[in-house]
């Protein structure tokens, strides 16, 4: 589930301490969950192991965490940041609330490639854009995938021409770049949570959805959306933080063992995503789903009009972390 080659966070070797002196609760608020929760236990292992058990991490989902109270996803980003909560993983673009920056994440055409996404998410531009987090009281730790690249799935609609996007009703994420994105093909964007894409499509109010593979396929949403287009315009992607103040309190060491397990499980969890992306695109192609691949010459037409939402993307992230995005790749 983790690369082999990941850094040393293992114990000492002396007796792991009975009781825990500190305990995080993680939060992972998205779906599928289970393409995260490997990701979750190893970084729990790995931490326990570190810091010879006095580190507890307790994994929780959404409904663990809030039972009997409506809570979005991406409300968990200010749980954590406000210290109601120790750990947080939920969709960048609700960190983008707290640090506009990150919302480049989600830009259109942006990564060439999961080792340009790799180069920008693990190293020096994916530091930059977590570590003002700090001041909104938050640890940023790593970025990791949602399943990695979006599709469009619809109703019946094939989209083999930019044209066929015109007035098209896309759910997307309620995220100011991804709807520029998709205003710039002139769809029409419908932000509601990836949960609502089943009923959203069953009340006739969408014609299509951004989503990805696994959470195509986990979700049941081909039951619904019988067509996989595969635009790959953008990565699906989220973060994984945790309060500051908590942070703090760990002695050095111990943030040390958190620092080095986030990395380790950051890449693991990609890795997981893009293999599991993988088995759902076998599995809807075997239960009959229609996949459509834009030619070369279209998918260049709806690359560059997907490039318009710049214009109003640049004044959001700025120009200059876009140009060191593409730079890197």
């Amino acid at each position: 589930m983790v690369p082999k080659n990941r850094p040393a966070v293992a114990p000492s070797g002396k007796k792991a301490a009975r009781q825990p002196r500190f305990r995080m609760r993680w939060v992972l608020a998205h779906e599928p969950i289970s393409l995260f929760e490997p990701a979750a236990r190893e970084f729990a292992r790995l931490v326990e192991a570190g810091t010879r058990g006095e580190v507890r991490v307790d994994i929780l989902s959404l409904a663990d965490y809030s039972p009997g109270r409506s809570m979005a996803a991406a409300d968990v980003a200010e749980e954590a940041a406000s210290g109601r909560l120790e750990m947080a993983q939920t969709y960048a673009h609700a960190f983008g609330r707290l640090h506009a920056p990150i919302l480049a994440v989600d830009a259109p055409f942006l990564f060439r490639s999961h080792e340009h996404a790799t180069r920008v998410l693990d190293g020096e531009i994916g530091r930059g854009l977590l570590a003002p987090l700090r001041t909104r009281g938050l640890r940023g730790l790593a970025f990791t995938y949602s399943g990695g690249y979006r599709i469009v799935s619809s109703t019946g609609l094939e989209i083999r021409r930019l044209e066929d996007l015109r007035g098209l009703r896309v759910r997307t994420s309620p995220n100011p770049v991804a709807v520029a994105a998709l205003e710039a093909l002139a769809a029409r964007p419908v932000p509601a949570p990836l949960e609502r894409v089943n009923a959203l499509t069953r009340e006739g109010l969408i014609d299509a959805a951004e989503t990805t593979y696994p959470r195509y396929w986990l979700a049941r949403q081909h039951e619904v959306q019988g067509v996989v287009n595969e635009t790959g315009h953008s990565l699906l992607t989220t973060v994984v933080a945790m309060n500051e103040a908590f942070f703090q309190s760990l002695p050095r060491a111990h943030q040390d063992v958190v620092v080095a397990a986030a990395g380790v499980i950051a890449r693991g969890e990609r890795e997981y995503s893009i293999s599991e992306g993988e088995k759902a695109r076998a599995a809807a192609l075997a239960a009959g789903v229609k996949i459509v691949a834009l030619d070369p010459r279209e998918r260049r037409r709806v690359e560059a009009a997907a490039l318009e939402a710049y214009e109003r993307i640049g004044p959001l992230v700025g120009a200059d972390l876009i140009d060191a995005i593409r730079a890197a790749a």
